[in-house]
């Protein structure tokens, strides 16, 4: 019994993470669970905040780009609750943001139904 509370406790925090992708398995993502728009930000980007809103959650997914996992996770929590961390992307080798050209932060990219 032990073992299994640990075991759901893992798998629990696994769910909540801000799931690292490259850009192949955003396209595979995508093609499953299709979205509006790729938001891309940084936890330490100020201008980002604007973007990063409960509305745009169901048409969403958030990219987090130039930055370590953790902070991402942690900024993104901060403004749309960890229960929403399914809609969160770490660009885990840089791979997204280069298929999208994204230089500099924010970045909005609308996709194409």
């Amino acid at each position: 019994m032990k073992y299994l509370v640990c075991w759901l406790l893992f798998v629990t925090d696994v769910a909540l993470a801000c799931v690292g992708m490259n850009a192949q398995q955003l396209q595979d993502k995508l093609k499953q669970e299709p979205a509006e728009q790729l938001v891309f930000f940084a936890s330490w980007c100020a201008s980002c905040k604007k973007h990063l809103t409960p509305e745009s959650l169901k048409a969403s997914y958030f990219i987090a780009v130039f930055d370590e996992q953790s902070a991402a996770e942690k900024a993104y929590g901060a403004f749309l609750g960890e229960t929403n961390l399914k809609r969160c992307v770490w660009d885990q080798d840089g791979s997204i943001a280069a298929a999208y050209g994204v230089k500099s932060l924010p970045v909005v990219r609308a996709l194409k139904p």
